[in-house]
């Protein structure tokens, strides 16, 4: 009798178990808040990853290629002009809004031997900002790009100084994304903050 007696008391009991269940979804209901925000967030923080990414890229292939490399930020319209030492010419570049595209100097295909005739090429795939994204600085209402140097350094033709920075926004979000350049090093940082 003993026995059978100490087993059921290895069971748990049903209100056990509902006192159980009932905290894990009490603790479950209080961390949906939380998450909502961090989903939110996402978008932003995806957009500054892509951003900080493609600069990365054009600034680490400058160096290495010894040659200036642009990134052009299509806003508003498809087309943007660019001024550029090594080709010695003002040239103009395609592509669709709300994206980013890289650009090189390369041969111009009429004079493939002549390193005075150069031309840009598009290099890599266009970085396509996430939905809801628009930008605020450096002007929501035209294309920018910044170019960067051999020696590791940045510069954005329409800013002046030693810090430049572009700030994005999430549609109906109350937080935007800042991302510095730190234009003597090439460092790129972003931040998440709320809306000033």
């Amino acid at each position: 009798m003993n026995f059978r007696q100490s087993e059921k008391k290895r069971a748990f009991t049903l209100i056990e178990l509902l006192v159980v269940i009932s905290i894990i979804v009490i603790l479950a209901g209080l961390s949906v808040p939380a998450m909502s925000g961090f989903m939110k967030q996402r978008r932003l923080k995806g957009s500054a990853s892509l951003i900080q990414m493609a600069c990365m890229e054009a600034r680490a292939r400058a160096i290495a290629k010894r040659e200036t490399q642009y990134l052009v930020f299509f806003i508003n319209s498809t087309t943007q002009s660019i001024q550029d030492d090594t080709i010695k010419t003002q040239a103009t570049v395609t592509g669709n809004r709300n994206t980013i595209y890289s650009f090189m100097p390369g041969p111009h295909p009429d004079y493939p031997t002549d390193p005075t005739k150069k031309i840009l090429y598009q290099v890599g795939n266009a970085m396509e900002l996430p939905e809801f994204i628009s930008y605020v600085s450096p002007g929501t209402t035209s294309n920018f790009f910044l170019s960067f140097y051999p020696d590791g350094t940045i510069l954005v033709p329409t800013v002046s100084g030693s810090n430049i920075y572009i700030i994005f926004e999430q549609t109906s979000f109350e937080y935007d994304c800042r991302i510095d350049f730190l234009a003597n090093t090439g460092r790129i940082d972003f931040n998440i903050r709320p809306k000033s």
